[in-house]
């Protein structure tokens, strides 16, 4: 589940790539014409070596890189053990691994503001580190494209390139961070209204007011709340592009809708959120018996599969449909992404470049944490095919779940099918890529939840607020 700012650690990650041959002549070159195309760099490959790259990471994280978990991570020894194959695949090239800061993620944020406004940040940066939708981050970060499209290796169909439009800066279509693995939530009904969960089980996708609208119609019971981690927060995120579009900079929070929206979802969140961290097969059977008896919905994670098998067991929630936007767009997160420096000579951002190419193949990801969910369906279908049957096998050992008169193979690939049409789907970003705002809309709405401010005054506050940060940001 997850609230702004709690959803799972968040390992900061840069690269600095120090060439021999240093910066373009005359400054750095920003024309991508000028610069010429950068196929040449992939396809005579001497022109890498003796180059160094160095990766820095968070902190120094000791879980072993093989250890069964969710999602690839930022951490030491997963960075450190692909580059070691990238260097054994690579002689001449050096990747040196080290720690960013021991302290908070705070402090590598400023860190790298200030770096990148002093001219002096990593040639590869963490998308999760820094703004990069705004205008100055722009001038900042080069676009992907140029990059990637000049590598014969590189083929479109071979990606879910929703997710490259989902992260597309609107107006010049620039993809300043590249996204190697993306999230999304999926929403499941409780079989303990079976009247709202035969109606549910005809929507093929559904959004927050829709949500609403069903426990509002079938929640009969007063003590049904809408989902473990539901509050007036996670009901405007959500629904944050009817309120705001940051590539225009329109603001419109003070109206009736949004109101409304507000007033409901605090009804219904009341005080009793659960807030629990769910395991990668999701909930247990005790962990339904209690939350059925409490919420109408649960809001999982991407990587939880339970509810995607076709089976003969008895779910307390069904359904898991993917969480949508009300234009029925997924909503997603990047999960893990990388932002290329503009100071970047040419053979930087092809090293660059090459280091993510091999960071996201199969054969080279052999032993670690899954990626959920792998932008590189070839990637994608290796590692959810692992998870799926990982998945698989516990249900079958821990909940003796049969499935429904099919081979346990087929029941695997029945999954895939269902994740890959989930990330074939038009998407678009869940939450605001600029923290200050969503940190600013938080504070306001947990005054309103604790009935210092009326529902009127949040909307009004918020329109000011935001409004203010727009142009502070210059987007």
């Amino acid at each position: 589940m997850m609230r702004y700012g709690i959803f799972m650690c968040i390992l900061i990650f840069k690269i600095v790539i120090l060439t021999s041959c240093g910066f373009v002549a005359g400054g750095i070159d920003t024309d991508y014409e000028s610069i010429n195309n950068y196929e040449s760099y992939f396809l005579n490959r001497s022109q890498f070596y003796d180059n160094t790259l160095t990766i820095s990471v968070t902190m120094d994280h000791t879980t072993p890189s093989t250890s069964f978990g969710i999602f690839q991570g930022h951490t030491y020894s997963v960075v450190q053990l692909l580059a070691e194959r990238y260097m054994d695949a690579n002689p001449g090239v050096t990747i040196l691994v080290c720690t960013l800061t021991d302290g908070s993620s705070l402090e590598a944020f400023d860190r790298i503001n200030l770096e990148i406004m002093s001219g002096q940040a990593d040639i590869l940066i963490d998308s999760h580190v820094i703004s990069w939708q705004s205008r100055a981050a722009q001038n900042a970060f080069t676009d992907w494209y140029p990059v990637i499209t000049s590598d014969p290796r590189f083929c479109h169909t071979q990606f879910f390139t929703r997710i490259f439009d989902a992260i597309k800066i609107n107006g010049n279509g620039n993809m300043l961070a590249f996204p190697i693995s993306f999230s999304y939530h999926t929403v499941a009904a409780n079989n303990s209204t079976p009247d709202m969960a035969d109606v549910f089980s005809s929507y093929s996708s559904i959004c927050f007011s829709q949500m609403i609208s069903l426990h509002d119609v079938y929640s009969t019971n007063n003590y049904f709340n809408l989902a473990s981690f539901f509050d007036t927060f996670e009901a405007v995120i959500h629904s944050i592009h009817m309120f705001l579009d940051i590539n225009t900079g329109h603001v419109d929070f003070n109206n009736r809708e949004f109101i409304q929206l507000i007033s409901r979802a605090r009804e219904i969140a009341g005080n009793h959120r659960d807030q629990q961290i769910v395991s990668p097969v999701g909930l247990m059977r005790h962990d339904e018996q209690r939350m059925s008896r409490s919420y109408s919905f649960y809001v999982a994670a991407a990587h939880v599969l339970r509810y995607i098998f076709p089976h003969d067991g008895e779910f307390l929630f069904s359904g898991h449909i993917p969480l949508v936007n009300y234009n029925q767009e997924l909503l997603v997160n990047i999960q893990c992404g990388f932002l290329l420096n503009q100071t970047a000579t040419p053979v930087q951002r092809a090293i660059a470049w090459d280091f993510i190419y091999f960071f996201i193949q199969p054969e080279n990801q052999r032993g670690l944490i899954p990626i959920i969910q792998a932008s590189y369906k070839p990637l994608f279908f290796d590692q959810s095919r692992q998870f799926a049957t990982d998945i698989q096998n516990q249900l079958q050992v821990m909940d003796g779940i049969t499935f429904n008169e099919i081979s346990a193979a087929d029941a695997v690939e029945y999954v895939i099918q269902q994740l890959y049409t989930i990330a074939d789907m038009p998407m678009r970003l869940s939450r605001v890529d600029y923290a200050v705002i969503s940190r600013s809309i938080n504070i306001i709405l947990n005054d309103f939840h604790d009935g210092i401010i009326t529902a009127e005054q949040a909307a009004a506050d918020i329109q000011n607020r935001v409004s203010l940060l727009i142009m502070e940001l210059g987007i």
